[in-house]
């Protein structure tokens, strides 16, 4: 799959017909090319079109792995314990969602569902400088403690 970073703002469509705006930097996936050379593109669901001088193809190698924060949630208290990444693969933010939380209980957490007060979620910010971040939130129960 060909990937590239948009060096404008752009917006797209959802399939339900609503507008996104997608900053410069955001990485879209291209999903096809017509004779005059403007590419269809796609962002999580929001489709774009989008010349040459919009954005800038790059290759797999330019892509950085998703930075997934895992957060503990105790009763009272909810605590940033760590952040991993992960190479993650998916054409819905729901599909990047469930494979960082395979991620993360592979590294021997217990996801918390969002159902059971969890919060589970795709999260995308504009830093100072105008750059995405993108990352995902992982909620994860606190650690049982041991007994002697």
């Amino acid at each position: 799959m060909m990937r590239a970073r948009l060096v404008e703002d752009r917006i797209g469509h959802s399939p339900a017909g609503h507008e996104r705006r997608l900053p410069a930097g955001t990485v879209v996936d291209i999903t096809g090319i017509d004779p005059a050379g403007r590419m269809a593109a796609e962002y999580h669901g929001t489709r774009l079109s989008v010349s040459q001088d919009q954005a800038t193809p790059i290759y797999d190698e330019e892509v950085a792995p998703m930075r997934i924060a895992i957060v503990e949630a105790g009763s009272d208290y909810a605590l940033h314990i760590a952040d991993i990444e992960a190479e993650l693969t998916g054409d819905t933010t729901q599909e990047l969602v469930e494979q960082a939380k395979a991620a993360v209980a592979a590294r021997g957490y217990r996801v918390m569902p969002d159902e059971e007060g969890g919060c589970c979620e795709y999260c995308q910010e504009i830093d100072a400088y105008g750059n995405v971040q993108e990352s995902i939130a992982i909620t994860v129960y606190p650690e049982e403690p041991t007994r002697a």
